[in-house]
């Protein structure tokens, strides 16, 4: 997990990686549980993360504990790849 702290603007969280072979074991959700709790420790008010459109896991996981979108672009890939290439039309 990556954190960083801004005294003006919160925690940023930067990033979460977990091991495919303990990815569905609640490791991810029990970090950003870590990391709400260390925020809200040091007395800081909000914590800001970016998450990429096609990172599902992530935007799930953070929407669980509660995070509100400030902003969105939902073409952006997490490897820079413009998502509306993959437009399907019906």
């Amino acid at each position: 997990m990556i954190v960083g702290r801004a005294p003006t603007n919160g925690i940023n969280l930067g990033g979460i990686g977990v091991l495919p072979k303990y990815k569905g074991m609640g490791i991810g959700k029990l970090l950003v549980s870590k990391c709400i709790e260390q925020a809200k420790s040091e007395g800081f008010k909000a914590i800001d993360t970016e998450v990429f459109a096609n990172n599902f896991r992530m935007i799930r996981l953070i929407l669980g504990h509660e995070f509100l979108p400030i902003r969105m672009e939902y073409h952006r890939g997490y490897d820079g790849t413009d998502l509306l290439q993959f437009k399907k039309y019906l």
